[in-house]
């Protein structure tokens, strides 16, 4: 009698310890297998469910923001790629320039980005890039465009500061300004430099686009 009432427990002991061990290898199967059994019904994830600047770019598949996505007025030429500037900006009016990077250093005592000789005529610019600062230190970089005025001065358009932290961390700068009407045709120098040396730093993506402003005409 004592025979089977041990042999009776030992089976329900086997059996509680089964179904434990199944239960641990369904945990162990990862949040894959969590997430299905927990079922999410189709549609139940919407905005509110999101947390604010969960989704980056690698969660966007590719071409899933078209033109008919971007609110009006949202993108300027600091937006646009080089191929799109070089586009948008064709004709003899326009005048685009763009590169990869610039190494930016308290070293080096030349700081121009860009230098763009353009037609008489007065122009709206607008030139943007990324700043990297490598350095070991935070930093304050300024970006400026300008245009000489006459032999002895210089006529300051547009010009952006970002204070950007070390160890690689990134700032953007962007500048929009209008260049003076010249009669003989001018220069147009875009510069970038840190406020505190000794700095190291990249400008990526630097790019700079010229338009020539027509008379307004009355209707």
């Amino acid at each position: 009698m004592n025979t089977n009432t041990n042999a009776n427990k030992k089976s329900r002991t086997f059996y509680a310890n089964t179904a434990s061990t199944a239960a641990i290898v369904l945990a162990l199967a990862g949040t894959g297998g969590v997430a299905y059994a927990a079922g999410l019904a189709k549609d139940s994830v919407g905005a509110p469910q999101i947390k604010t600047g969960a989704v980056k770019t690698k969660e966007l598949a590719k071409n899933a923001v078209k033109g008919a996505k971007v609110k009006n007025g949202t993108l300027s030429a600091a937006d646009l790629n080089g191929a799109a500037n070089e586009k948008f900006t064709a004709g003899p009016t326009a005048y685009f320039d763009h590169l990869e990077f610039h190494d930016l250093s308290s070293g080096d005592p030349d700081t121009t980005i860009f230098e763009v000789t353009v037609p008489a005529g007065s122009y709206a610019v607008s030139a943007s890039g990324t700043i990297q600062n490598n350095g070991g230190d935070v930093n304050d970089f300024t970006c400026s465009i300008t245009q000489p005025v006459g032999d002895e001065y210089t006529n300051t358009i547009a010009t952006s500061e970002v204070r950007v932290a070390n160890g690689g961390d990134h700032g953007t700068i962007a500048l929009d300004g209008v260049a003076l009407d010249s009669e003989g045709g001018n220069t147009i120098t875009m510069s970038c430099e840190g406020q505190i040396d000794p700095y190291t730093a990249k400008l990526l993506d630097p790019r700079i686009v010229l338009v020539e402003l027509g008379e307004a005409v009355e209707k």
